[in-house]
């Protein structure tokens, strides 16, 4: 019984240490509609630059690799490979170029 309560309290303590914070709304945080999680070396996350640049479509963009800050966001909006893109608070994972103009359109 003695074991069964220290391996729930350590399962507990596990839970609060490693449990990602709850998504903020970053799009008000920094005050732009688009925001991309992205890398230098990512195929897709390029393709999503472009697709911005075509459309003409202003965004705020954080390299996951190269700050902290940005990778606990990605993370806490779910990230787990990128490009990640939010949208007016919608999180829209991987190149999704219809779902980004759909969002932006609304």
């Amino acid at each position: 019984m003695k074991n069964l309560v220290i391996l729930a309290l350590v399962v507990f303590l596990l839970t609060l240490i490693f449990e990602p914070e709850p998504a903020q709304d970053y799009n008000m945080l920094y005050g732009q509609e688009v925001i991309l999680y992205a890398t230098e070396w990512c195929g897709y996350c390029q393709k999503m630059r472009q697709l911005f640049a075509k459309q003409e479509i202003q965004y705020l963009e954080f390299d996951i690799e190269s700050s902290a800050v940005a990778h606990k966001e990605f993370k806490a909006l779910g990230g787990q490979g990128v490009p990640l893109t939010l949208v007016k608070g919608t999180t829209v994972h991987g190149y999704n170029p219809k779902k980004v103009m759909s969002l932006l359109q609304k």
